[in-house]
């Protein structure tokens, strides 16, 4: 009991529960680890081939995923096999577990701090996808990692703590690119905090000059890719080919008449492949569509669907609010929606929908305490709020669902825990 008491070992035991709990999962659902729903298996088994970073079953690079997933996979993969994979998600469920608590700990939480971490180690959706094959649980890992080193380099600055800091934004954005807009985001909650104090104009160009260094030292880490595809296709990009689809997908006349204007509730997963309004067939159609304009690049695919999609929001702006809509509906559901929920179990469906309704309650009384002053207490959060604001803007506009908020649950749960055990 003695050993309990003492903090350091409360975390470690905590990890330990957390990985334990995702590795019984693995075991019950190991293979889930074949079933490749985001292609990555495929263009990790292309790179340990030698093909290099192509589209699976082919010899053509690609650029639509972004490479840090899949480039571990091969990794592991390569040494374990399919465990690699399990190894991978497990390291990261460990990694996001004790951040969090440090992450915690950093923001101003005492006992709050290992109530977060207990939040992370049962949140359904990260549990979910530990099984996946997906970028989730990585992409977690990183994330929170990340926020964890910047409220470091706040709360003690250093050139080299926003050059470290900028060095993990680039890799997390590697992993999931939609993380960029988090710095603007930032820069600007920064603004409005700093220009409220004394010394305003002082503490805004000192938040500037913060954000750019992280900014500059996360599109260094990022170059290689970028060249990677200047030499490859022509382009220089840093992010993926995947952006314009991912913004029709939701903003198309089909997806609008299939479930915009059904009930709520309502998914494309409803309508079975022969039917006309089916996500598939609307794929199938797409593509038909695109191979008679002669675009056979990705760069060009990508460009023709963000212009398909600017030009479907222009002609029904009402019916983009309301697919925005129904976006943050699907963000912040608590639970499943879709054909799925039918299978399962009321007690796991109801349990999921009281879990994230009470961290909901709590997270949004955390948020209207750490928005109160002091300025300096503000600030140290906003990195936080900042990929929250971050992800629900972009998720409002491009594709959405649940698991879409997975980067965002170690924030959400310190928010929650907030409320005991604070600091002054």
């Amino acid at each position: 009991m003695s050993d309990w008491r003492d903090p350091p070992n409360r975390l470690r035991y905590l990890i330990l529960a957390g990985v334990l709990l995702r590795l019984v999962l693995i075991v019950i659902r190991f293979d889930e680890f074949s079933d490749d729903r985001d292609a990555y298996l495929g263009i990790a088994n292309n790179l340990l081939q030698g093909v290099g970073f192509c589209t699976p079953g082919t010899d053509q690079p690609t650029a639509f995923r972004p490479p840090l997933y899949p480039l571990l996979v091969a990794a592991l993969t390569g040494v374990f096999g399919t465990p690699g994979i399990a190894i991978l998600h497990l390291v990261a469920g460990g990694v996001t577990i004790g951040v969090t608590v440090k992450l915690g700990e950093r923001l101003g939480l005492k006992r709050g701090a290992l109530i977060a971490g207990l939040l992370v180690a049962i949140d359904p959706i990260l549990l979910r996808y530990t099984t996946l094959p997906m970028t989730e649980v990585v992409f977690t890992a990183l994330s929170t990692t990340m926020l964890w080193l910047w409220s470091r380099a706040d709360q003690r600055p250093s050139w080299n703590g926003y050059l470290l800091t900028g060095f993990a934004f680039g890799i997390t954005a590697l992993c999931r690119p939609s993380l960029l807009p988090m710095l603007p985001v930032l820069w600007l909650l920064y603004l409005l905090n700093d220009l409220r104090e004394m010394n305003r104009l002082g503490r805004a160009i000192k938040s500037t000059l913060c954000v750019v260094l992280v900014g500059t030292a996360a599109m260094i880490t990022m170059l290689p890719w970028g060249v990677r595809n200047l030499q490859v296709f022509g382009h220089f990009k840093l992010t993926t080919t995947h952006g314009g689809y991912t913004l029709l997908l939701g903003n198309n006349p089909v997806f609008y008449d299939a479930v915009v204007r059904q009930r709520i509730g309502t998914t494309w997963g409803d309508y079975d492949n022969d039917d006309s309004r089916s996500q598939s067939n609307w794929i199938k159609k797409l593509n038909s569509q695109l191979d008679e304009q002669g675009l056979t690049s990705e760069f060009e695919r990508d460009r023709a669907q963000y212009n398909r999609a600017i030009r479907n929001i222009q002609t029904e702006p009402l019916m983009f609010l309301r697919a925005s809509l129904l976006r943050e509906i699907r963000f912040w559901s608590p639970v499943p929606i879709g054909p799925q929920t039918r299978l399962m179990n009321p007690v796991i469906y109801w349990g999921t929908a009281f879990f994230y309704f009470a961290v909901y309650l709590f997270a949004f009384a955390g948020i209207i305490f750490v928005l109160r002053p002091p300025a300096n207490r503000r600030k140290k959060w906003l990195p936080a709020l900042a990929m929250v604001i971050t992800f629900a803007t972009v998720h409002s506009v491009y594709w959405s669902n649940a698991r879409m908020r997975a980067p965002l649950i170690p924030v959400l749960a310190i928010l929650a825990a907030s409320n005991y055990g604070r600091k002054s």
